[in-house]
């Protein structure tokens, strides 16, 4: 196992109006399959209440933390995976939040095969 993924934006990226941030989750196995999912709660997805423990699918110790309203996929190299996100020219949404979590394929991690990362909030700004 590759242990727990990580999330955080590029270090120099950030959300801003018009702009496209990268993401980036790290210790992942090296070529492994990742999903990585953004939503607009950190407080309920389909009708749960979040953070929403996966023990029960066999991801023992991981949880649901963030909903999940658009999901990228993507392969991990070298042990890390990114995915870019491309914030509107929309005045209205600076300010507002928005939530991500990376799913990653890791077979030796638990039964599911599949460990969750920490989830990020990011807040869309303006340069």
């Amino acid at each position: 196992s590759a242990g727990i993924p990580r999330l955080a934006a590029r270090g120099w990226d950030r959300p801003w109006l018009g702009d496209t941030f990268l993401q980036v989750a790290d210790r992942v196995p090296v070529t492994a399959p990742m999903a990585f999912h953004v939503g607009f709660s950190r407080t309920t997805w389909a009708g749960q209440s979040l953070p929403f423990a996966l023990d029960f699918v066999g991801m023992t110790g991981c949880s649901l933390l963030a909903s999940i309203d658009a999901i990228g996929i993507v392969h991990a190299v070298a042990g890390s995976g990114s995915l870019p996100l491309t914030v509107p020219q929309s005045p209205p949404l600076v300010g507002a939040s928005f939530f991500a979590q990376a799913l990653v394929i890791d077979p030796f991690a638990n039964l599911a095969g599949v460990t969750a990362s920490n989830a990020v909030e990011f807040t869309i700004g303006v340069r």
